[in-house]
C-alpha cells in the first residue's frame, strides 16, 4: 500500500469536493469511504485516493444508482473477462466514455 501524500481532514475533504461533512460520515457509515488513520484528537484522516472515490460514486450517483448499489458495485472485486481484462477496468472505461459522449 503506497503512503499518501497528504492526509485530508473531513472539513478539508467537504471544502475541495463540494460536499457536506454529513454526507462524508454518512458515506464511511455506508462503507464507500475509508478513514486511513486518526489523529490522537480523534479526528479522522483520508488519503489522496479519497478524491478519485468521491468522483467515481458522483458518477455512479448520476447513472441513477442508490448509494447501496454504489457500496456493493465498489466493493465486489473485479471479475476477470475472456480478453483478459476486469470488469471494475471496463467500468471505469464506460463510465468515461459515458461522459465524454
Amino acid at each position: 500500500m503506497h503512503k499518501p501524500k497528504k492526509l485530508w481532514k473531513v472539513s478539508e475533504i467537504a471544502a475541495h469536493s463540494g460536499l457536506t461533512r454529513q454526507a462524508l460520515h454518512n458515506y464511511v457509515l455506508l462503507g464507500l469511504i475509508q478513514e486511513v488513520e486518526r489523529t490522537p484528537g480523534g479526528h479522522r484522516l483520508y488519503g489522496d485516493d479519497v478524491f478519485g472515490r468521491l468522483e467515481r460514486i458522483a458518477r455512479l450517483k448520476r447513472k441513477g444508482l442508490t448509494l447501496r448499489e454504489i457500496g456493493e458495485r465498489l466493493a465486489a472485486p473485479p471479475k476477470r473477462q475472456r480478453d483478459g481484462h476486469d470488469t471494475q477496468t471496463r467500468l471505469g472505461e464506460v463510465e468515461h466514455a459515458d461522459e465524454q459522449g
